[in-house]
């Protein structure tokens, strides 16, 4: 270990780094209303410092940007992660079941022995403490880099998209704040996105596609007057034709995703389906028929993958199971497998070794199968990976020593990046 990051991790401290993530996980801020969170964060960059902005991106949703300028002629880095969390408004309750759990979702991020807990904390803001606090680490120790470090704290990670009658710049995510960054200009040679992947790391990622389903019935028939047996595709009932609809797409997502699975360098992506929620008739009037029932559904697409390919799949499934209907898409975002990682790749290989005396695990296909923003980066043409520790799907915490440890690896390898000078 060279002096000047000895120096830098002996400024790493645990206690402010662990309260850092515990304050930030009890921040209101899910998609959409990422306000308070980003201005936490523009304050503590700005106490601490930083050269900091405020991006707008819409409405008074804003990215945050800060700034640790290099002397020069070195290459320049990214450090990114996302301040909304995956919950927030009530109308949740029909994603999570349970109000005493959606409660404690919203609003607990808490310590318990040597582990950290809370959605918000591990996906993600835990991370971006981690590099917040390398960050300033850096900073405090006098140690100059070449390249500029940027540190970004985007909105609109998270998976979500206007459709119906849900519109408005709150309903923009699945990597609306780094699309937006990219958009105008803040760009740098690599990117690192802070994402809980068990300190393994990939460049590759699946894309996603949602797609509406509707179906039409016979509405406003009165229960006394409805005749069976009849089958299901002639039920006038538009919930119950969707019924048959639904059994089709879960046994299409198994051979969708044996069949579609994408091979590459570090490992395997699987391509998951999810039928994600579905609408029709009024709860308050179910003495009558439904007449239009809609079926919303997340396709996870491989980078070789069209998503018309996709749209084509699912209406062939109607005409199999004799449903008329029509199938819209109304989001897509593409996968991509990085190109050009290499310096970054070998920057992350060389320091977790030397932190942890071994190579970086084998990724999961768990978290190579999921979308998240290096997508956008790799995608404009700027390599990025993701490597962070914890696992974003697990409710059973992190311990504190990994975070310790990913803000210690995030110092070094800004310094193996930003020290090295772009190649002419």
């Amino acid at each position: 270990m060279s002096a000047d990051l000895s120096l830098i991790v002996s400024k790493i401290d645990e206690k402010e780094l662990a309260q850092l993530a515990l304050e930030m996980g009890k921040i209101y801020g899910p998609t959409g209303h990422e306000k308070q969170i980003g201005e936490f964060i523009y304050g503590w960059l700005k106490e601490n410092g930083f050269e900091a902005v405020k991006q707008p991106v819409a409405g008074e949703r804003f990215n945050v940007i800060g700034y640790l300028r290099g002397t020069g002629n070195g290459l320049n880095l990214i450090f990114n992660g996302h301040m909304d969390t995956e919950f927030g408004g009530p109308e949740d309750i029909w994603m999570i079941g349970d109000r005493q759990q959606l409660e404690t979702i919203l609003t607990s991020s808490w310590i318990k022995g040597n582990r950290i807990y809370g959605l918000g904390v591990i996906n993600d803001r835990g991370l971006l403490a981690t590099f917040l606090i390398a960050a300033k680490a850096i900073k405090e120790s006098g140690t100059r880099i070449k390249g500029d470090l940027i540190l970004t704290a985007v909105v609109g990670e998270i998976g979500m998209a206007p459709v119906d009658e849900y519109q408005g710049p709150e309903y923009l995510g699945k990597g609306t704040g780094t699309q937006h960054l990219v958009n105008q200009g803040v760009v740098a040679d690599y990117a690192l996105v802070a994402e809980a992947s068990r300190f393994a790391l990939t460049w590759m990622e699946n894309g996603a596609g949602y797609y509406k389903i509707t179906v039409k019935g016979v509405g406003g028939i009165y229960t006394p007057h409805i005749q069976r047996p009849v089958p299901l595709e002639e039920n006038p009932n538009a919930v119950v034709r969707m019924s048959k609809v639904i059994q089709a797409i879960e046994e299409w997502a198994l051979e969708y995703e044996q069949e579609n699975r994408y091979e590459f360098e570090l490992g395997v992506a699987v391509p998951k389906v999810n039928i994600g929620a579905i609408r029709g008739g009024l709860p308050y009037k179910p003495s009558k028929t439904v007449g239009m029932c809609c079926l919303y559904v997340d396709v996870r697409i491989p980078p070789n993958k069209s998503p018309m390919s996709v749209k084509r799949d699912l209406e062939g499934l109607l005409e199999k199971v004799g449903i008329q209907g029509t199938v819209d898409m109304y989001m897509f975002r593409r996968g991509y497998e990085g190109k050009g990682i290499e310096v970054l790749r070998d920057a992350i290989e060389k320091v977790h070794f030397a932190f942890f005396g071994e190579k970086p695990p084998k990724v999961a296909s768990v978290i190579t199968s999921v979308w998240r923003d290096i997508n956008i980066f790799n995608q404009a043409g700027i390599p990025a990976i993701t490597y962070g520790p914890g696992l974003a799907l697990t409710r059973d915490g992190v311990e504190i020593e990994d975070f310790v440890k990913a803000s210690k690896l995030y110092a070094a390898i800004a310094l193996e990046i930003c020290n090295q000078e772009p190649k002419k």
